[in-house]
């Protein structure tokens, strides 16, 4: 049986909808507002519960006081219909709801209809959220503990008739601030209901004793439920415990690929045998990992270097570019690359982007191990975006190794190569680089020759700039850039600009 859907919409942050409505301005009603909610309170006063039923539905539509006390106590109507129809109203005011209300409300959790018990444990955890805040908030309710009856009352619906009361009470447990003995959760592990056993795993694991949980989990693990063992196993390998990785050797020999992974992963991590890594490193190879138990395995090797140390080079080979990129990290994160040069520059022209960046930013790092060989191999890379990357390169090499680069990278077809080397040029003013911006004009590229014109009109004290940018427009009337140099040449002056605007 599914789940009961929240009542609530969820809310990320704090604002004001999340103080106590008695704490906020109240609602101007009109005239004919005040006489609709007059007439739905008096319609909650019928013999018939269908009306009585309509009526606090309609009362919930307003946020006047008047309104909310009535839908509250509407709570109580002997009709289980009208309850229904309470409850409904209440959750759509969200964090609207009055804060002495909260009790009255989680006292349904106990009400003999299974629907209003299903509502309220889906209501839960943000009905003790308005709880919380408004013992923060409130001082004449600062440090007042939760009325003991409504403590009991959500206690025991942990051990409710009805299932989907039960899986919303374990999934909301760590929302509610309730104490609960483990053996609960222990006792649950035999629930009737699947859905229940499956979420009472991760609450028994982690509230009771081992020597508890020992012998269900034994069950499970003996069993055909692959969710349930998929479950337990995630929550042995976050635990660590001497019993728990007993049981994970078990259930690492699983005919289950993906959860005897999940079991040798676990161990790995919390014991970092050889020969658990072997095992999964062999998985990884014959692709019987899945991506993220992949990028987990090569994240934890960051951890044990002596064995990463000989695998990163290999894994920096993997097909997928996810699991690659990983690798990448590891290998470099090894310091392994001044080591493995070939490897190092191999990267350089990956498929994936993001592995070339790891490498050109590495060399960032490292100008000093830029020779000469790499500039060739970079020069002619077939991915712009690494030709591009030797801009940042070469300023940080000797003026004139960084000038040859620069230049050579003018010859570039990307134009943002050539966009990026020119106003590197510019900027470290090589000799010669006047000419380097007005020859840019002549570019074929429209966004290469607007590059140029930016240069020209940011740099004052470029020589004839007023003269080559007349020229420009005589030889290009037609071109985009021309309207807006005209009206910047006025007086046979260049003037300052939006260069944005260009």
């Amino acid at each position: 049986m599914a789940l009961a859907a929240p009542l609530f919409a969820q809310s990320n942050g704090f604002d004001r909808s999340m103080l106590p409505p008695e704490l906020l301005p109240q609602p101007r009603l009109s005239a004919q507002e005040q006489e609709t909610i007059n007439r739905a309170m008096q319609d909650l006063q019928s013999d018939n519960p269908e009306i009585r039923a309509g009526a606090a539905m309609l009362l919930g539509k307003y946020h006047a006081p008047v309104a909310k006390a009535a839908v509250i106590d509407a709570l109580d109507d002997p009709s289980a219909r009208v309850r229904r129809a309470a409850l409904v109203s209440i959750a759509e005011w969200r964090h609207g709801l009055p804060s002495d209300a909260v009790e009255p409300i989680l006292m349904h959790i106990a009400d003999e209809d299974v629907e209003v018990r299903r509502m309220v444990s889906s209501m839960s955890p943000q009905l003790m959220s308005i709880w919380r805040t408004s013992r923060m908030i409130r001082p004449d309710l600062k440090n007042r503990p939760m009325n003991p009856a409504v403590r009991e009352a959500l206690q025991r619906a942990f051990q409710d008739e009805d299932a989907v009361v039960r899986r919303n009470m374990l999934i909301n447990f760590n929302n509610l601030n309730l104490r609960i003995e483990p053996e609960v959760f222990i006792a649950l592990l035999s629930d009737p209901d699947r859905g229940v056993r499956l979420d009472a795993i991760p609450l028994a694991i982690a509230y009771a004793e081992p020597r508890d949980w020992q012998a269900p989990a034994q069950k499970i693990v003996e069993g055909d439920d692959a969710t349930a063992l998929q479950r337990l196993t995630a929550e042995l390998g976050r635990r660590g415990s001497e019993e728990g990785l007993e049981l994970l050797q078990q259930i690492a020999a699983s005919d289950n690929t993906e959860i005897a992974a999940e079991a040798h992963l676990a161990l790995f991590r919390w014991t970092g045998a050889p020969y658990e890594l072997d095992w999964l490193i062999k998985a990884l190879a014959a692709d019987r990992l899945s991506q993220d138990q992949g990028q987990r395995l090569i994240q934890s090797l960051r951890g044990y270097r002596e064995l990463a140390t000989p695998l990163a080079p290999t894994l920096t080979e993997l097909k997928s570019s996810v699991l690659r990129a990983e690798a990448v990290r590891l290998f470099l994160n090894l310091n392994l690359a001044e080591q493995y040069p070939e490897i190092t520059q191999r990267l350089l022209s990956d498929s994936s982007q993001e592995i070339r960046t790891m490498a050109v930013t590495h060399f960032y790092a490292r100008a000093d191990l830029v020779t000469d060989d790499l500039v060739v191999s970079l020069l002619d890379n077939p991915y712009p975006d690494v030709r591009a990357s030797m801009v940042q390169l070469a300023i940080r090499q000797p003026p004139e190794q960084a000038e040859n680069m620069l230049f050579d990278l003018m010859l570039d077809e990307s134009v943002d190569v050539r966009i990026a080397a020119m106003e590197a040029i510019s900027a470290m003013q090589f000799e010669g680089w006047t000419d380097v911006v007005a020859a840019s004009l002549e570019d074929p590229d429209l966004a290469m020759q607007r590059s140029a014109v930016v240069i020209l009109l940011r740099e004052r004290q470029f020589p004839r700039r007023t003269e080559i940018l007349r020229g420009y427009i005589e030889d290009n009337p037609k071109s985009p850039l021309a309207p807006r140099i005209r009206t910047e040449l006025g007086g046979g002056k260049v003037i300052e600009i939006d260069m944005n605007k260009l």
